[in-house]
Parts: structure tokens; sequence; C-alpha cells
């Protein structure tokens, strides 16, 4: 079961020398101190409160301070807009915000700068889509112009880790503006301030010189969408471009052969899983995917360690239950399901199709690697197992998101889901198999029990427990097929210095050239 994109180095070979020969050709130089960073889905928005994309995350933490940060190296919660934090009871936790820090625009970065974005996100009639990152709070109550208490609904345990979701925005100018202004230009606080963005096109930010912190070593910042991992890969080599994510297994041979970039890995939070329409919520949905047995039939056919061995090269932890291996409570006992082309025939049989049957399956660019390369060999199993599937592709990821949470990406989905970089498995079954989410298309009442006890339950042993239960009770009802946790290929410029971290935040603040 050898997979490869057959000539697909020398296309890139020829493709690169091609765009270094045009006149036109920008050639980005590290005199200009501008680094450009490719990503594969153009930004959602500007406004962090309003977005699931990791295209959008990474933008956040250069413009946006969290109130808590991880550290890129120990992996370690630490201080960022929020100065300490410490708990006064079970369920009441007081945030100390830094003094002297301002918006971009000028506006204080206050406690009361903390509550007003606190609110807004829970406040119903904004339909944030990162909302399901701010409903374990109860309330936030200013104390001081620089002291915040938050008090939770139940006694919570990842306090801590779900404030690095936290990013205050200005509010004077977001009651202004608006959403829609919101959505258009960023205002934070961090590294990087705004300076344009023409969707689809680019992003140009410039150093914040005022930054409270370690201010970026390199001035100017752009990020590009680019969707084909060709033209991201032919900009790196001419130098139109400095970092691109998930570079092609297959091709990175070819990049550190090529003199003018390296790939550079590491394990990733991120989950990579073959979502399935158990609830229907998707009219069109085919209603031979509520029989477990066809779920079941699925997940036997989907040849999940050849896809890791040939596509991906061995570049990938195999998950058992679509829990990333490195978050917190994934059950490392769990058998996932076993490639098994006649079993999966045999339950498709027992359920009524033995003559097959044809799914739709949803692919999106950005942040699954080689994600044509897996969706066409997860094409293949299935066909051969007797099922049709049919591949639509989302070029954009905000339109990808606003389908999922509408309930329009039925049937299956290759999707992946990178815990908003929050090392729990919280984070992954409350969006995606929580039947009240919006993003979840899964509903099984005794799972979402499990889910909300893990959520209220302080005590790391019984939450163990807790997450094994559910994660069995996936398994058993095979909600979606398990599949592997990535890492993170990122081709980056012979001249910059710059390392991947566990997760999935590429931080061009701490990037610099190399002397």
């Amino acid at each position: 079961m050898k997979r490869t994109a057959t000539g697909f180095a020398l296309i890139l070979a020829v493709l690169a020398l091609a765009l270094a020969a045009w006149p036109g050709a920008a050639q980005a130089a590290k005199g200009d101190d501008t680094v450009v960073l490719a990503l594969g889905s153009p930004q959602p928005t500007m406004d962090p409160r309003d977005h699931r994309a990791r295209v959008g995350i990474i933008k956040d933490w250069h413009v946006y301070d969290p109130l808590m940060r991880r550290d890129s190296r120990t992996g370690r919660l630490k201080p960022g807009l929020a100065e300490s934090l410490k708990p006064l009871g079970k369920l009441t936790w007081e945030v100390k915000i830094r003094r002297g820090v301002k918006f971009h625009n000028g506006e204080p970065a206050n406690a009361e700068a903390v509550k007003y974005t606190i609110d807004s996100m829970l406040d119903l009639k904004n339909k944030f889509l990162g909302r399901g990152n701010y409903t374990w709070i109860k309330k936030a109550e200013v104390k001081d112009p620089y002291t915040l208490h938050i008090t939770t609904k139940d006694p919570f345990p990842l306090v801590g880790e779900f404030l690095t979701t936290v990013l205050p925005v200005p509010p004077k100018f977001a009651q202004k503006e608006g959403k829609p202004g919101m959505a258009i230009r960023a205002i934070g606080t961090g590294p990087y301030k705004f300076v344009s963005w023409k969707k689809g096109v680019s992003l140009v930010l410039v150093r914040n010189d005022d930054y409270w912190g370690p201010k970026p070593a390199i001035k100017n910042l752009v990020i590009r969408p680019i969707k084909e991992s060709a033209t991201q890969i032919a900009e790196l080599l001419r130098g139109g471009v400095h970092v691109i994510r998930q570079v092609p297994p297959d091709q990175v041979e070819f990049i550190n052969k090529s003199g003018a970039a390296s790939v550079k890995s590491a394990p990733v939070l991120r989950v990579v899983y073959l979502q399935i329409d158990q609830a229907g919520r998707d009219s069109r949905s085919n209603k031979a995917l509520k029989d477990v047995r066809v779920r079941r039939a699925i997940a036997h056919a989907v040849n999940v360690d050849g896809i890791i061995k040939y596509i991906l090269q061995g570049r990938a932890m195999r998950s058992a239950t679509s829990v990333s291996p490195m978050a917190f409570g994934y059950d490392g006992s769990a058998q996932a399901p076993k490639h098994d082309p006649a079993l999966a025939k045999k339950l498709l049989a027992e359920a009524g199709y033995a003559n097959g049957l044809t799914l739709t399956l949803h692919t999106y660019s950005g942040s699954v690697m080689a994600e044509r390369q897996v969706a066409e060999a997860i094409q293949g199993d299935l066909q051969r197992a007797g099922i049709e599937a049919k591949i639509f592709h989302f070029d954009n990821v905000g339109v990808y998101t606003k389908m999922g949470t509408t309930g329009k990406r039925g049937d299956l989905t290759l999707a992946s889901w990178g815990s908003r970089s929050i090392f729990d498995t919280h984070q992954l079954l409350l969006p995606i198999f929580h039947s009240k989410d919006p993003l979840s298309y899964a509903k099984v009442p005794a799972l979402d029990k499990e889910i909300d006890a893990g959520a209220s339950t302080v005590d790391s042993e019984e939450r163990k427990q807790i997450y094994k239960r559910a994660q069995q009770i996936i398994l058993d009802q095979m909600l979606v097929v398990p599949m592997y946790g990535q890492h993170e290929l990122a081709g980056i410029n012979k001249d910059l210095e710059l390392e991947p971290a566990g997760d999935e935040i590429l931080r061009l603040y701490e990037a610099k050239w190399k002397k």
C-alpha cells in the first residue's frame, strides 16, 4: 500500500525555478526585516472571539495577549496579560492584570476590559463562535482597576488552561464598531500591531515597540493564505515566504536538500479523525449512518496504520480513541478498530447495505497534513469495502467552520482538532462530542453525562476514569473513526531561527535572523 505523490518533487523544482526567474517575483530578503508566513487558508476574521480556526489562533497570539500563556519550550503555563492567578475558594479565582498596559489604540487594558470581553462572549445574542471556551464562567467582577474575580459555575479543574483562550479586546472600539468593525481590524495588546488586511490576500503586522514584554526581534510580519502545498513550497524555496506549515512528508527530504530551507518537526496536540454524522444533524446525510454497524464498517474499512506508514512516513501518533495521546486523560489501554475490509463488508450486509452505499467526504485546507493524499486513501479504502465516497473540499476554513456549526457538514468529514492548545481530553470531548455543542455531530446522552462530569471534577485520578469511560462510549458507538495525532512539519527559511511547539502555535515573535 505505497501511496506517494509521483513526480511531485520534480514539479516543485520546475515551479521554483520558474518563479525565481520571473522578473516580477518579489524576493523577500533578510535585509527587509520582514518574515512572511504562509497558511493554508485565509484568516476567517480579525476578531479573536468569533472563530475556532488554527490559522486565526496563530494570528491572535501575535496581535492579542491571552491572560495566561504557555511556554513554547517547557509547555508550562505562565503569566500573560494576567500577572497572577490564584483560587479564593472552590468557585472563585482572583486574576491580577498587568498595570500600565494599553491596547494598540490607546485604551487601557485593565480589569474592566477583561470583564467586557468575558461578558461579550457569554452574551448569547452575540453568537460568537468561541463562546464554548467561556461557558464554565458564571460571572466576572471588577474589584479594582487591575483585579478581577472570576466565579465558575461548578468547581472547574482547567481555569488556568482556559485563560489561555481569553484574549481581551478594547471595549470602547468593540462597542462602537460592533462585530463588523472587529471583524476587519485587529486591536490587541500583543507584540505585533495591525497594519492592514486584504482578505484572502495578506495580513500585514508591525512590531509593537511599546510592548510590555520581550519585543520581537523581527520588525514586520506578513501572513499570506496559499492553498496549494506545491505553491507554498515553491515560494519557500525562492524566498517569497519564510515559513510554511504542514509540509507533505514526502517533500521533507526535497526541502532539506534545497539549500534554501529546512524542515523542523514536533509532535503536536492536533488530532485527525473521520467524523461521522451519527446524530443526523444534516438532513442530507445518509440515514445509514444512524446504524452503528455501518459506522463500524467504515472504521474497519479505513487503513489508518497504512496512512501513517506510507503517506505520513511515520510522522504521527496513532490514537485509539480520537483523543490526542498528548492530552491529559487519553486512554492508552483502548484498542483502535482494526483494518478489516472483509468485516466491513459483512457489517454492511448485516445492516442491509450488501450492495454498498454512497457518502460525501468533506475535507478542508489549513491544518490536516497531506490532506489530499489522506482523503484519497480513505476514499480508496471505503471503495474496496463497497462504499463510494465523493470528496467535497473547502478551501476556506471560515466557510468550512460555518458549515460545520450550522449542521450542514454531514456524512463524513476528514476533520482535525487542536483543542485550542489545551492539553486536556475535556477540550476535545466537549466541542466534538457533546450534543449541545455546535460542532458536534454526535448525540449520546450517556456521553454527555460523562463530559459534564469531567468538567466539574477537580480530582485528577477521578477525571482520568471519567475520560476513560467517555472514550469507551465513543468506541462502542463508533462516533468517529479514530486516526492519529499529527506532527507539525514546518518549512523554515535557512536564515531564520524558529522552532515549532507542541501547542501548534508558531511564535514568530520569538523568531530571529541568524547572524
